[in-house]
């Protein structure tokens, strides 16, 4: 192979759970590893829990080198992707980072092999040259994107031992990306950036107490009260109104939602651009009536200066506005609501106040279910066409995915919601896991590239002429879309 590695072991040893049973193998030379360990953070320990038994049986695979096409950490306390997700350190003082080596070190003693993260693979390049140097690829979707159109994954759903039906994966997910039975890269328990990708809505206590007291958000969840109607109303009675009339980065707003929250909101709202229709054929939908009801809405709620505050208006005023502006209304008390990835919980450790996690409301209360939208910052996991060993490959996955769930998902939930403000909010962790159960995702939006800043500017604008904006771009749309979905449509 002509792939550079860096060392760093991983060596199995922690705990000896599982018996290995004797069976052929690969024939690979074990590999390196390669990465960073992120030795910042709390110093909670990991949570112990007695592990679950797989129902994937072991092989000996001899010490096989089992290489992850990974991407490399973002270092900074403000970036919320900063948990290394296939390797662990022993030594870490970080909970996530122990889970993720408890987890590793189960895999590689069943199965008998060095697992080996790799950031410096291109994989668009490696796969398009036939390149035989990754095992599996843990990369966001858009990053993968290309290898997938021209149909350099493996088809998940045609390997042995994956199963998509059970909690570890994001099953909620998969209707929404398939083409047809073809599955080409699926999020689980092992994708920390996936679990700190969905959009929720983190709501203040002290500004709940203090200007709409007797409200138990958590109650209105559970009774399928939470609405974006109901959210409009508590904000009005949080918002000071102006200071004389001018409305800025100064006052009290009931929200703080940057023009993300166009997509946030509108997957929230049950809807979607690709749908598939009764024989499971997808289908574009652009300018339905509930699409322009929803999208119109929605830009009237960001825009209302007496509900939300717009950080977006002082973009040329402040770096980073859409978000640092809204994180500090949030810190001092001076909004009710944020509308963010779940992640952004890691980066609060600056807010004095006790804060609370809801899923994103729904459009109303003829919704069936809370809807949360994944954003495109997760992780997915893949596996190139040509790996050498599929079979190999996808035990592996499936146990990654299954010994997470009480590893490093239970970790990482420990840290987001059992921390210092948070303090033992189990009604916070209840709603985590409502989130997660019902996460989505929308191969249309993803397809066409130009979808996110169109929305977005419709919204910056102020601009509820959804029934123009559609007319003008469907046909473009479905042109793209057409484009996109080509590939996957062809009979093979």
């Amino acid at each position: 192979m002509n792939h550079k590695h860096f060392f760093r072991t991983a060596l199995a040893g922690l705990i000896a759970l599982l018996m290995l049973l004797t069976a052929i193998g690969c024939s690979n030379t074990p590999g390196q590893t390669t990465g960073t360990t992120d030795t910042a953070g709390d110093t909670t320990d990991a949570p112990e829990t007695e592990l679950k038994q797989s129902n994937v049986e072991a092989v000996d695979y001899n010490g096989y080198g089992f290489v992850f096409a990974d991407t490399e950490l973002e270092s900074g306390s403000r970036y919320i992707h900063r948990f290394n997700e296939i390797f662990g350190d022993s030594t870490s003082s970080d909970p996530v980072d122990l889970a993720v080596y408890k987890r590793n070190s189960i895999i590689q003693e069943k199965y008998n092999v060095e697992l080996i993260s790799n950031i410096e693979i291109n994989v668009y390049n490696s796969l398009k040259a036939h390149e035989q140097i990754m095992d599996a690829m843990i990369k966001g979707p858009y990053e993968v994107k290309s290898a997938m159109q021209e149909g350099l994954l493996y088809d998940l759903n045609s390997a042995d031992n994956f199963n998509f039906e059970e909690s570890w994966w994001m099953k909620s997910i998969a209707d929404a990306i398939s083409f047809g039975d073809r599955i080409f890269q699926m999020p689980c328990d092992a994708n920390i950036r996936a679990l700190a990708s969905g959009n929720v809505i983190f709501f203040n206590k002290v500004v709940l107490e203090d200007y709409c007291k007797g409200t138990n958000l958590y109650s209105m969840v559970d009774n399928n009260e939470w609405t974006l109607e109901v959210m409009e109303t508590l904000s009005k009675q949080v918002s000071d109104g102006g200071v004389n009339g001018v409305f800025d980065e100064n006052g009290r707003y009931g929200s703080a939602i940057n023009n993300f929250g166009i997509i946030a909101l509108y997957y929230a709202s049950d809807c979607r651009f690709l749908t598939k229709d009764e024989d499971g054929e997808l289908v574009g939908e652009f300018g339905s009536d509930r699409q322009i009801t929803v999208l119109s809405k929605i830009v009237e709620y960001l825009n209302d200066p007496t509900i939300n505050f717009y950080s977006e208006k002082y973009k040329d005023l402040y770096d980073n506005a859409r978000s640092l502006l809204t994180q500090e209304m949030f810190e001092d008390n001076r909004t009710l609501f944020v509308c963010d990835l779940l992640g952004r919980g890691n980066l609060m450790r600056t807010v004095e106040s006790e804060y609370g996690i809801l899923p994103v409301p729904k459009f109303d209360s003829t919704q069936e279910k809370y809807i949360t939208y994944l954003h495109g910052n997760s992780s997915f996991m893949s596996i190139p066409f040509n790996v050498i060993d599929i079979d190999c490959s996808s035990r592996i996955l499936e146990d990654m995915a299954f010994y997470s769930t009480d590893t490093v998902r239970e970790a990482y939930i420990e840290i987001l919601v059992k921390s210092k403000i948070m303090q033992e909010d189990e009604d916070a962790k209840r709603m985590v896991d409502l989130i997660y159960s019902n996460i989505t995702f929308d191969m249309g939006y993803f397809g066409i590239g130009s979808m996110d800043a169109d929305l977005r500017s419709m919204a910056d604008k102020n601009d509820t002429n959804f029934t123009s904006f559609f007319d003008e771009k469907a046909g473009m749309w479905n042109r793209l879309l057409t484009t996109y979905l080509r590939p996957f449509m062809e009979t093979e």
